[in-house]
């Protein structure tokens, strides 16, 4: 997926470029913060009514950090995205997602930030670790195209193809570098987005 010939690889696929294994499981926690945010913006209840019977048990009696099927987690996402929240709204809430929940890029990013001389680049340089909390298979990737943007990728990731996860993830990623560079901007590039994969593009000042 490269877009330019003068770019630096910061962060390659785990698994190598075009063989990244496709995510099998989701980390509940992950679900559970998706789902305390639902209820911070006051859709939860109608979250509830667009659930999947066949997974609501699952999605729903879970409070222990466990792994589930990347099905339970399509099932969560899908049901996120039949609120018809909006692009823009879906990112916010992602953005302004609880620092205190481990596991999120924000949380991560919480920490690095009392550092010395900490910049979007070191975060971006614990995503694969962050990743491998939150999901089994799929990956992320970086790729520096000037001192202050970057093109970040995430492949295997079949919630690649539901919208509002899309947003979501460029909230959160943006929130993380708003956090650390306040003039942040955040861009989907359309060309490569697939039903597994996604990338943005990333600059700051």
């Amino acid at each position: 997926m490269t877009e330019g010939s003068n770019e630096q690889t910061y962060l390659v696929f785990r698994d190598g470029r075009g063989d990244v294994e496709p995510a099998t499981e989701i980390r509940s926690t992950l679900i559970m913060s998706s789902q305390q945010t639902l209820r911070d913006a006051g859709v939860f209840e109608e979250y509830e009514a667009h659930l999947d019977p066949a997974h609501r048990h699952a999605i729903l009696e879970t409070s222990a950090p466990k792994w589930l099927e990347i099905e339970v987690g399509l099932a969560h996402y899908r049901a996120c995205d039949a609120l018809g929240l909006g692009a823009n709204r879906v990112a916010e809430m992602a953005q302004g997602m609880s620092m205190r929940r481990r596991g999120t890029f924000l949380g991560v990013a919480v920490g690095l930030a009392s550092g010395i001389g900490v910049t979007p680049w070191t975060v971006l340089g614990q995503a694969d670790r962050v990743w491998r909390r939150a999901w089994v298979g799929g990956g992320i990737a970086g790729h520096k195209i000037a001192d202050k943007e970057a093109r970040i990728e995430v492949a295997g990731w079949p919630c690649a193809k539901i919208p509002y996860c899309r947003h979501a993830l460029r909230g959160l990623l943006l929130g993380v570098a708003t956090l650390l560079a306040p003039q942040s901007s955040m861009h989907e590039i359309q060309a490569l987005q697939r039903d597994n994969a996604l990338a943005f593009r990333l600059s700051w000042r």
